[in-house]
């Protein structure tokens, strides 16, 4: 069995340098293709709970990377929303996951890269190396 530990990965940003947790970089994702979720649709499309969501949340505020807006006179659940900073976020962070692939591809080839991946995949999932 692995360790679950989180990915950390250093983002170049406008505003210097952030150590970044791949959920926020997943959280960021589910919002930019769907705005306007609350924190529990949020928690369940992303498959934590919702009180992770909402810790997830507040720390992407807290880097303005994330906004909550209420309409007024209609629901009090606020719905969630990516920033331009966020924006600039989630693309520092898919460079900096494709540097990362390309660096890996350099070293071992495609095919032993796509063969890596696969058993990480693999192993992440709970299956083994001989099980497809």
């Amino acid at each position: 069995m692995l360790p679950e530990a989180p990915v950390k990965v250093k983002l170049k940003l406008s505003e210097g340098e952030w150590w970044s947790r791949g959920r926020h970089l997943s959280v960021l994702g589910h919002l930019l293709r769907e705005p306007g979720m609350s924190c529990g649709e949020l928690g369940r499309r992303a498959g934590i709970a919702t009180q992770s969501a909402q810790v997830t949340v507040r720390q992407l505020e807290a880097r303005g990377a994330v906004e909550r807006r209420t309409d007024p006179g209609r629901s009090r659940t606020p719905e969630l929303h990516v920033t331009a900073t966020g924006q600039e976020f989630l693309r520092a962070g898919r460079d900096a996951y494709a540097e990362v692939e390309a660096a890996l591809e350099r070293a071992l080839g495609r095919q032993r890269r796509q063969d890596l991946t696969g058993l990480l995949l693999s192993a992440l999932s709970g299956g083994s190396p001989g099980r497809d």
